[in-house]
């Protein structure tokens, strides 16, 4: 049944009782950054609940809605199809394309119809009688897990290199409603097709990318929560809460053919300011739960690298991201820098869009046709998970409060000429008619260079899925004079349509453009096998001036295993010593000669130390460890004992760290030989890093597993007062790792004695190591006593199992410990722990649950009505505030604690911090007495 609805003209622009229109009070709430402008161009009641759109190349715009969330999996979601009757830009009317979807997350057009997420499955949809109904619906992947809305895999993107992409974060295993979102998934696979590909369960929880016409399936090497977002050259991105931008720098093809590469991530984190950074909402009566850091960022969705072409410099360089918790859009400006990326802020003390209005909940963003981009606004009274709701929250009512309501907005520059508002401006000039649809391929081919990606990407995908190979001449003489977009377009999509030409690849890897070189890169290393010329031109282009070609070219050149090919990968990792990426990329050929790089590196880096180097000769010997060659790591030791004391030991000290990291359960044979290799280093006269390393290794060897003699010496040393700190602290590592039960005596006493601090701190460490809660009880007792890094410690001592989590949280509700020592990521372990015990006492101590008497805080609520004056404020701050704290590192002391987020919290959230002071106290600050 087709339902049908019509905006009714008064609900965008008739007036409301004090003369401006709702659109208008609408939009009276944003702010925005200078010389752009917003358009509301869809709401309520012809939309609701929206998460993703989709503009196909005839200009039908569908749009995603996911009524379920958080907990419905009724089927409730919906496609819609919006359409423009008058063509003003402004949607008029919306019919239901398809509906009994569960939790759909996104969407994208395919040949004839869509392709939807919608876990467990990727759906094709298609109105095959052109009723304006999907009547054709398959499943054409499926295997996914369904689980929490948030984590579930979502938003296709067809790619450069015409794979479609999907982000999938993984499984969530939920703590409170395991049985609706208790799914795991399943292998990933096309239905029916039992002799096609398939993946892991859930893909093992990574991206997915899927070539839908040659029925090829693969995982990706990094993970993506709600949307993922490529630049120009094919650059891939990610985005998860807190960690708003993250690059995945190494490609899983290169990360799967060395088992013996260690690589603890392949993804790089982007911003050169940290997770978790200072944010700046401007919500007027904001709705926040438990998981929810005010005025840092904590719901990152949605990332979008801006490739409209409409947005004056430095736009196609910034990446968008929705924060829907806080109501606004953050912006990072994105710089290249080395075989990745780094970002700043692109404003420093703003965001590029904020609302006043706590409902505003921006989830996702469009690229269109006309080069703006399009908002979506979810718009509800609250976007958190109930996984992470107060029970008094979770049964209030509220989960679904707003579900009627969703805007789309369009963001478009100041003056932008009104024919380009509309969807239907286009081509390369903006002509007035929607066309792409209805042109021949052939004359899909301009398009391949324009500058808005929604052209170009459509062109290569309506060429490539028609599989046109009469195209080929064509293609080919378009590229001599397309600009650099045009050219890596045009070499994909004859890629796509399977046709290969070694001389154009080598002319291409001589374009002045780096992103074309690295493209051209790609595209021969998929024909390596096919050219007996290929691997020379390749070694041939080690000495390129541009980093990024230089790390392509070293993973594409890990293919071949020849002793020249070996070579150049060498040099151009000795080249950029100082990029992790490139150590790593060389350190994934196929045969790589480690230890034949080791050695090479002792002699060229030995006496060159730098961070960068250290970082090599640490991932050269994670490599050696894993790969478990017991003479492999002999021959290490041997080279880090000869002349160890010559005071060149940083570079002994990292790969003994790379060794201890891997080794443990690898080695082909028993490691006795080993043992008195390391063992000889403990001694008071050894550099302490080399002493304290050697120790670690023996750790990961399992040397302390048994009685040792080492371990007699080690208690001797630690219960000497005249050793040195540093061999008394490392005496304690042994003592814990042979017997911490056995020694938590020693270790109290060490702790009590208040000796130097490393050795307390090494005391600390050492608990950590013993069982049951009786044993750091004796930290509760001296909390007080104990330094912010000592705490700090102290807290991983508790971390350690349930019960241990208990006492602490039971330490917390006493008021013997402030919660203020936890810190972001561990009071999110425990408001979300498995354990039903700890997660309830903790959303009960650490919700702040103290509270002011009625009479006191009516008292001052007229208070919070009072306008503000900056200059009489900044006169009180002076006066009253600057003797013991600073704004942002300036204008005062810095004593207490920097009040720059102060600007984050809501009138009253202030107030309650000023009425009960003690409330919150930053961590480090609460041991001071001062004194006249």
């Amino acid at each position: 049944m087709r339902i049908h609805y019509i905006i009714i003209g008064a609900i965008l622009f008739g007036c409301t009782p004090n003369g401006s229109s709702p659109q208008e009070q609408i939009l009276s709430t944003f702010s925005i950054a200078d010389g752009f402008q917003l358009q509301l161009v869809a709401m309520e009641p012809l939309i609701s609940d929206p998460v993703d759109m989709e503009i196909d190349e005839n200009g039908a715009v569908y749009v995603i809605e996911m009524h379920g969330y958080p907990l419905d999996v009724s089927r409730s979601g919906l496609v819609k199809r919006l359409y423009d009757d008058n063509l003003d830009g402004i949607f008029d009317r919306s019919e239901v394309f398809c509906d009994q979807l569960t939790l759909p997350t996104g969407i994208m057009k395919w040949k004839s119809g869509i392709l939807v997420s919608d876990p467990p499955d990727l759906l094709y949809l298609e109105d095959t009688n052109n009723d304006g109904t999907a009547d054709k619906k398959e499943v054409v992947l499926t295997g996914f897990a369904l689980s929490n809305p948030q984590h579930n895999f979502n938003n296709p993107i067809y790619g450069l290199d015409n794979w479609i992409y999907l982000a999938n974060e993984g499984t969530y295993e939920s703590n409170a409603f395991q049985d609706i979102f208790g799914d795991v998934g399943e292998e990933i696979r096309f239905p029916g097709q039992h002799m096609s590909a398939s993946l892991p369960k859930n893909a093992n929880d990574l991206n997915v990318r899927v070539d839908l016409i040659n029925h090829r399936l693969e995982m990706l090497s990094g993970n993506s929560q709600y949307g993922h977002t490529f630049n120009q050259w094919g650059d891939h991105f990610g985005t998860k809460n807190w960690s708003h931008i993250y690059h995945e720098v190494f490609g899983a093809p290169y990360l799967d053919r060395n088992k013996n590469l260690e690589l603890a991530t392949a993804m790089q984190y982007v911003p050169d300011y940290g997770i978790g950074f200072e944010i700046f909402p401007i919500t007027e009566n904001p709705e926040h739960q438990l998981l929810t850091e005010v005025g840092a960022i904590t719901s990152s969705c949605g990332i979008t690298w801006y490739q409209g072409g409409l947005y004056p410099e430095p736009y196609e360089q910034v990446v968008f991201i929705a924060e829907p918790t806080h109501n606004l859009v953050h912006t990072d400006i994105m710089y290249q820098k080395g075989a990745t990326f780094y970002s700043q802020k692109q404003f420093a003390d703003k965001e590029f869009l904020a609302s006043t209005d706590g409902w505003f909940r921006p989830v996702n963003f469009y690229i269109g046709p006309d080069g703006a981009m399009y908002m979506i606004d979810y718009h509800r009274k609250i976007i958190e998970h109930p996984e992470w709701m107060s029970e008094e929250v979770l049964n209030s009512g509220d989960l679904y409060e707003g579900s009627d309501k969703g805007r789309i907005y369009k963001i478009i520059p100041n003056g932008t000429p009104p024919v380009s508002n509309s969807l239907h401006a286009g081509k390369a000039g903006n002509s007035l008619s929607m066309t792409l649809g209805q042109q021949s391929n052939k004359e899909l081919i301009p398009y391949l260079g324009n500058s808005n990606i929604w052209w170009r990407r459509n062109a290569q995908r309506l060429i490539v899925s028609s599989q046109d190979t009469s195209l080929v001449a064509d293609l080919k003489e378009f590229i001599e004079t397309a600009n650099s977009l045009g050219v890596v377009h045009t070499l994909w999509t004859l890629e796509g349509l399977r046709h290969f030409d070694e001389d154009l690849i080598y002319r291409s890897l001589e374009h002045p453009e780096a992103g074309v070189r690295v493209n051209a890169i790609k595209i021969a290393e998929l024909h390596r096998n096919s050219s007996s010329t290929m691997e020379r031109r390749l070694i041939d282009m080690a000495h390129d001036e541009h980093p990024k070609v230089r790390y392509q070219l070293l993973c594409t050149l890990g293919f071949y295993e020849s002793p020249e090919a070996d070579q150049a990968r060498q040099e151009l990792v000795l080249k950029d010593i100082d990029d992790p990426w490139m150590q790593l990329a060389g350190l994934s050929a196929t045969s790589v000669n480690v230890m034949g790089l080791f050695k090479k590196s002792v002699n060229q880096l030995g006496d060159s130390p730098s961070p960068g180097a250290a970082t090599m000769f640490t991932n050269i010997c994670r490599t050696i460890g894993k790969r478990g060659q017991t003479q492999e790591v002999n021959e290490v030791l041997g080279l880090i004992k000869s002349n160890s004391s010559s005071g060149d030991n940083w570079w002994r000290v990292a790969a003994m760290e790379g060794l201890a990291q891997t080794v443990k359960g690898n080695l082909s044979n028993g490691p006795s030989g080993i043992y008195s290799n390391l063992t000889a280093y403990f001694t008071s006269s050894t550099d302490p890093l080399i002493r304290s390393n050697s120790l670690e290794l023996l750790n990961a060897l399992e040397y302390f597993s048994r009685k040792q003699p080492i371990e007699n010496i080690a208690l001797r040393v630690a219960e000497d007062p005249m050793q040195d700190p540093g061999f008394r602290s490392d005496a304690l590592k042994v003592l814990a790792w042979s017997d911490a039960d056995g020694n938590s005596k020693l270790f109290r006493k060490l702790l009590l004695s208040g000796e130097n601090i490393a050795l307390r701190k090494a005391a600390i460490e050492a608990l950590q190591q013993t069982s049951g809660e009786e044993e750091v009880e004796i930290l509760v007792e001296i909390w007080a006593k104990l330094s912010p890094e000592e705490r700090d410690l102290a807290v991983s001592a508790f971390m350690v199992d349930n019960p241990r989590q208990l006492l602490f949280l039971r330490a917390i509700k006493n008021r013997r410990i402030s919660s203020s020592v936890l810190g972001w990521s561990r009071t999110v372990r425990f408001l979300n722990s498995s354990n039903d015990e700890v997660r309830k006492l903790a959303r009960k101590v650490l919700e702040g649950n103290e509270t002011i008497s009625d009479s006191v805080w009516q008292q001052y609520q007229t208070v919070l009505t009072l306008e503000g004056d900056p200059i009489r404020g900044a006169e009180v701050f002076a006066r009253s505030c600057a003797i013991c704290h600073q704004i942002s590192g300036t204008n005062g002391t810095n004593f207490g604690p920097d009040l720059s987020a102060v600007r984050n919290r809501s009138k009253s959230g202030i107030m309650i911090d000023i009425l009960k002071p003690n409330r919150s106290i930053s961590d480090g600050y609460n041991l001071w007495t001062i004194e006249d």
